[in-house]
């Protein structure tokens, strides 16, 4: 039921329950607790959209005075998967983010189009059609704000109309890069279609009354490249998921890793994977890699006895089943990009992990953001991809002391608590819907 003493805003997002996977966790989060801070959010998303991670428990967390305003959109992988019936999974690869390098010619040619007749993004096809709908939608509800969330960028080009039109606030918030997003170049992005991204993403950022994205670094990216203000806001933990965590170690020999998600090329830890086949120390090292896994990393893992016994691969499980297999674990893997501009790469589980208290073993920049934030945490170990041997000594000399529960900075932990993230939104929006109605 709408609540009329609340301000009414609206977030444009492509990825809404029952969509899975990080994309959607942001924002779903972050508008349930709007609520709390004087805030009537309603969500525009597809009616129809094409992506093949669900997970229908996440429709039983969206708040109850959420309204869902939902508009047919035509996407255009519907073709490709007409050509290639047997490579859908592939084809929800380019939708997710990556890349699958050694596919067939249709993917190859679906790869090429997606970076360069497909602009910013195949969901471009929405934009205007959104636009005109939300038109009466903005005057009728009586909308003061405006927070799109991308990728998929084309959710900004919306947004951005609605400014136009009304001169409302407008929030952009970017979870990933745009122009210097590590992806482009695998997509065979042309020079012409690139400066149509940077023209594109231009026009955005230096119209949108704030740019928000995850991380310190990009932030201090999208300033570079033209946005008026921009703040940080990372990916954050819900207090609500862990209210009924029971973290536990198990007295046994076996050490246990956990890494659910995308895991692609860009983020295979080959060392370690090499380093775990090759030991033969006090414990056993098992693990689960569960989600959207690449074809030739499974292939690396089952033509190895030692390792198709030691590693379960499994697809998508649900997110309150992660919450579980936390408790069980003694490891929890943290992959950041291995790409250009991984600097400000901040995994979304990141957070969740740093909420268990749990031991992290994270591979990515020693340099970057994330190696800041796990500095501060504590209980971590951090290495580049390429350290083989900083790898080997960390698998060889395995200690499960290194593995108890110790949270030293819960304070610390705490402000990447997504009912204090609203709230800091909250304060943001009160400040320029109130600048705007002066």
């Amino acid at each position: 039921m709408t609540d009329f003493s609340k301000t009414r805003i609206l977030i444009i997002t492509y990825y809404w329950p029952p969509s899975a996977g990080g994309g959607v966790q942001r924002w779903l989060k972050l508008s349930n607790y709007l609520h709390d801070f004087g805030y009537d959010p309603v969500i525009f998303t597809p009616e129809n959209p094409d992506f093949d991670l669900r997970d229908h428990e996440l429709l039983n967390e969206i708040h109850p005075d959420t309204e869902t305003l939902k508009f047919p959109i035509w996407e255009p992988y519907g073709i490709f998967k007409k050509l290639l019936p047997k490579s859908k999974a592939n084809t929800s690869i380019h939708q997710q983010g990556s890349v699958n390098k050694n596919s067939g010619i249709i993917n190859k040619l679906a790869t090429w189009i997606r970076g360069n007749i497909f602009l910013p993004d195949p969901r471009i096809f929405w934009v205007r059609p959104s636009s005109r709908f939300l038109k009466d939608i903005i005057q009728e509800n009586e909308i003061k704000a405006v927070i799109s969330t991308g990728p998929p960028h084309s959710v900004h080009l919306i947004a951005r109309k609605l400014r136009e039109e009304y001169g409302i606030p407008w929030f952009a918030d970017f979870r990933d890069p745009w122009s210097e997003w590590d992806l482009l170049e695998s997509f065979k992005t042309s020079k012409i279609a690139y400066k149509y991204h940077k023209n594109l993403e231009k026009s955005v950022i230096e119209n949108a009354s704030l740019v928000i994205t995850v991380s310190d670094h990009w932030a201090r990216d999208f300033k570079r490249l033209g946005a008026r203000k921009t703040i940080t806001i990372p990916n954050g933990y819900d207090p609500i998921d862990f209210k009924y965590f029971h973290p536990t170690l198990k007295n046994e020999k076996n050490v246990k890793f956990l890494h659910a998600g995308l895991l692609s090329e860009m983020r295979y830890p080959n060392h370690f994977i090499d380093a775990i086949e090759k030991y033969n120390g006090n414990h056993q090292i098992v693990g689960e890699l569960m989600g959207m896994i690449d074809e030739k990393i499974i292939e690396r893992i089952r033509q190895s006895n030692k390792l198709n016994k030691l590693i379960k691969i499994d697809g998508y499980i649900t997110h309150r089943k992660l919450l579980q297999l936390y408790e069980e674990v003694d490891i929890l893997l943290l992959l950041s990009n291995k790409g250009f501009n991984n600097e400000g790469h901040l995994p979304g589980k990141l957070f969740e992990y740093m909420a268990t208290g749990k031991f992290i073993l994270a591979f990515g920049d020693p340099n970057g953001d994330m190696a800041e934030i796990l500095h501060n945490y504590k209980n971590y170990e951090l290495f580049d991809y390429e350290d083989k041997e900083g790898i080997k000594d960390f698998i060889n000399n395995l200690n499960r002391d290194r593995f108890s529960l110790k949270v030293e900075n819960k304070e610390y932990i705490n402000q990447f608590n997504r009912k204090e993230q609203a709230s800091k939104i909250a304060k943001l929006l009160d400040a320029y819907i109130g600048k705007s109605n002066e």
